[in-house]
């Protein structure tokens, strides 16, 4: 009885307990992900003009105009957005010459881009490349370069070969028929991997021309989504069809913004789109969005938030929080999304609100000891004296 009556007192200690140890225990839990958040926030982000006007002195002009369109769509501020419309302009007039234009046209046309960098490969000249891919000319003149090195050297270009037979065998997708010049150029430089490499030659050799037909269908899609040049620089960081697939519906999703982050952040972006890719099979659709929205971010902070991705330092902020976990197993709504951002509000102050609430924890635990182990009286019972006094008087003798 008096066991149950001590803590009864107790009730209010213990209440003030139990909210001081559940909020220490919600800071403590998620210093992972407040770390790495941390870590990302205190990259700076990039000015991204020094890097526009480089492209655009290399005659890479749709990158240069990808990152001008990319860093406008972040919101910068208004000094900076001057500055970079006044760099997309510039792009768009260098690009619009004419005698460069028809030079690029003409090269892309009788040489289908062979000895170009797929990156420095103009839209022009990409565009003189595929109309003459598109007329059949281009297939045939690939055939009979490639005949031409058999003959002189013995060795021909089995991916090219392959990729022109399937364009005169059939006509592929109208949406791409850009595509099979992009993975030509992308070949002649070396760019393609090896699994694509023999993912072409097992394609064209089966017979499987629906699975070239999707390959093609996500480079296109890689290059309305950004530009031709940029589609022939991601082209190398794909190490199968499914990184072309990644890629292609990340930049439909997102846009331009996403095809500047893949420039940016390179292999570590499309290491990241993997990983995002095996959360959203797994169920963990939510987790793979937020990945993504990380990569989008990275790719904001130039080479230091590349370097960040391939630390894998976004790995902690994928990791759910124990509470929010715990919502989310009983309750599917907005509380999830505001709890999530009371904790990241929280982030720049946790480092004093987790002593602060370790020191108040420990407080309350003292007082609740304090008042558990006092002793005290029980009401209603009667106190007996030690001795009895005699209220007679003495008599004496």
């Amino acid at each position: 009885m008096r066991a149950i009556i001590g803590c009864w007192r107790a009730r209010w200690n213990a209440l003030r307990l139990m909210i001081a140890a559940a909020l220490l225990f919600a800071l403590t839990a998620d210093t992972g992900a407040r770390l790495a958040r941390l870590q990302l926030a205190a990259i700076p982000d990039i000015d991204p003009i020094p890097e526009i006007t480089r492209l655009r002195e290399a005659g890479r002009f749709g990158e240069s105009l990808l990152l001008a369109d990319a860093a406008l769509l972040r919101d910068p501020p208004s000094e900076r957005a001057a500055r970079l419309r006044s760099e997309r302009e510039a792009t768009i007039a260098a690009q619009s010459a004419w005698l460069t234009r028809l030079r690029d046209v003409g090269i892309g046309a009788v040489t289908g881009g062979a000895g170009v960098e797929p990156g420095n490969m103009s839209l022009e000249m990409l565009l003189g490349a595929v109309a003459t891919d598109m007329l059949v000319v281009g297939d045939v003149r690939d055939l009979i370069i490639q005949g031409a090195r058999l003959i002189r050297d013995g060795e021909a270009d089995p991916v090219i070969v392959a990729l022109s037979g399937v364009g005169l065998a059939t006509t592929l997708a109208p949406a791409a028929d850009w595509a099979p010049a992009l993975l030509k150029a992308a070949r002649r430089a070396g760019a393609l991997s090896t699994e694509l490499v023999e993912f072409i030659l097992g394609a064209a050799r089966s017979g499987r021309t629906a699975a070239l037909t999707n390959m093609v269908d996500d480079v296109a899609r890689i290059a309305t989504g950004s530009s031709p040049g940029v589609a022939a620089r991601l082209i190398r960081l794909a190490r199968s069809p499914g990184d072309l697939a990644r890629m292609g519906r990340f930049i439909d999703r997102e846009g331009k913004v996403a095809a500047a982050a893949l420039h940016t952040t390179a292999d570590a972006g499309v290491l990241a789109l993997r990983s995002a890719d095996e959360l959203r099979l797994a169920g963990k659709a939510d987790e793979a969005l937020a990945l993504e929205k990380l990569i989008l971010k990275a790719g904001a902070k130039g080479e230091q938030g590349r370097a960040w991705l391939r630390a894998g330092g976004y790995r902690a902020l994928l990791r759910p929080h124990p509470i929010v976990g715990a919502i989310k197993s009983v309750y599917k709504g907005h509380a999830i999304a505001l709890v999530q951002r009371a904790l990241e509000r929280l982030d720049v102050a946790a480092w004093w609100l987790v002593p602060l609430l370790a020191a108040w924890t420990l407080v309350e635990c003292g007082l609740l000891l304090r008042r558990l182990t006092r002793a005290s009286p029980v009401r209603g019972t009667i106190q007996r004296p030690s001795a009895a006094i005699s209220t007679h008087p003495r008599t004496t003798r």
